[in-house]
């Protein structure tokens, strides 16, 4: 049975701050943005009601959703801003003390008397960039919204750019939005974590790294976070089955040997006949180091590496203007993060200027017909602002890289 705090929190989140700080019995030295975490995660602790909270996706973009609204998003941290205050604490017009924090000073009509202003009400607050997961396939999408309806992924187009596209690694079209971080946890975060964000959602001007960034018109998708959940090993939630010695036990979870052989020997002539002219030997390190662990408890090791010759090139997909390889497909219908690159021959000339010179190339995407233009690999700051490389990636994603493109030089 669903309680009345639950259905409260998900039709009026910021009524229902407003009643948890006036309700609220917190132990000395406990902080209001704790209590919120707690409280908050421990509503949504069910799947099922988890499941619950509207999504921020590509069907369900920010702009669908009312201000001051539930909502969750999961996405990759692709920058962390400079902590900024707010005020903690605020007396609306009828004399009662609310939470300021949350959007919650946006909402309410507060009495403000500069002269008796108290400095102690301040707190802090950390904001993030969050970008949508990058290479994530589609299938895990489906599988964790329970939707079958995800638009195929296109390149961007001008009318549906999100805003600062440049902090996302590639032109795919994404979702890109400002995460403000009330509690403690906000220090553990750090780029390419893969986080979905619980909060209030609000349209604000964007958080600067930059001590004396103007002041803009410019408003953002901000999510007020009340509470996370970090996505610390996979985004996929599934278990290997159990090996079972014998037959005794059959169940989805417990697999015989010759079943896991059979599967195994199953997905490995899929990718040789789909991918590779049947060549299995190939098929089969390819799934090798795809889902080959690397550990090290000094120096640090470098994940295993493949390169595969000699076979035909890829077509040109017609929606873009470079081939893909078949692989990479073939890849995010098996792993959960994939991403691809095209190396051209002048790559190296790319790589000499991309740390220093501006670009006007869209991020992770290559100048067309050998144009000049820098391709960046690491993420690099433009005026004090975190501008993505091609390389800003999840931990755990699969890289295809191609050379197709290099031809006789002149």
């Amino acid at each position: 049975m669903v309680s009345a705090a639950t259905i409260d929190a998900i039709s009026d989140p910021r009524a229902a701050l407003g009643k948890l700080y006036g309700e609220s019995g917190r132990a000395e030295g406990e902080e209001f943005s704790d209590l919120v975490v707690k409280h908050f995660a421990g509503l949504f602790k069910d799947e099922a009601l988890f499941s619950e909270i509207p999504n921020l996706s590509l069907t369900q973009p920010p702009e669908s959703h009312a201000k001051g609204s539930l909502v969750r998003f999961r996405g990759m941290v692709q920058d962390t801003l400079p902590q900024e205050v707010y005020i903690g604490t605020i007396t609306s017009e009828n004399g009662i003390e609310q939470p300021g924090g949350w959007g919650l000073a946006d909402a309410i009509e507060f009495r403000e008397d500069e002269t008796q202003f108290d400095y102690t009400k301040l707190k802090e607050r950390t904001p993030l960039w969050v970008v949508s997961v990058p290479g994530e396939s589609e299938w895990v999408n489906q599988t964790l919204e329970g939707s079958q309806d995800v638009p195929e992924i296109v390149p961007a187009r001008e009318d549906l750019s999100p805003s600062r596209s440049h902090k996302f690694p590639t032109n795919e079209r994404h979702i890109g939005i400002q995460a403000k971080v009330y509690d403690s946890s906000s220090s553990t975060y750090k780029p390419t974590d893969v986080v979905t964000f619980v909060g209030v959602i609000a349209f604000d001007s964007p958080s600067s790294s930059a001590f004396d960034a103007p002041e803009t018109s410019e408003r953002v998708p901000t999510i007020h976070v009340l509470f996370s959940r970090p996505h610390e090993n996979t985004i996929a939630p599934f278990r290997y089955p159990m090996i079972a010695r014998d037959d005794s036990r059959n169940d989805s979870e417990v697999w015989s040997e010759d079943r896991v052989r059979e599967v195994r020997d199953d997905l490995i002539k899929w990718i040789a006949d789909e991918g590779l002219c049947g060549d299995r030997d190939a098929a089969e390190w390819v799934l090798a180091v795809a889902v080959s662990r690397v550990h090290s408890r000094s120096t640090m090791i470098l994940p295993p590496s493949l390169t595969i010759t000699s076979f035909p090139p890829p077509t040109t997909n017609p929606d873009t203007s470079s081939p893909e390889p078949t692989l990479r497909k073939l890849l995010a219908l098996v792993v959960p993060l994939t991403a691809h690159i095209d190396l051209p021959l002048n790559l190296t000339s790319w790589a000499k200027v991309s740390t220093t010179t501006p670009s006007t190339q869209p991020p992770g995407e290559l100048p067309a017909n050998g144009a000049s233009g820098p391709l960046y690999f690491a993420p690099r700051s433009v005026s004090e602002d975190l501008h993505a490389g091609v390389l800003q990636l999840p931990k755990g994603t699969i890289l295809t890289v191609s050379e197709t493109r290099v031809e006789e030089g002149e």
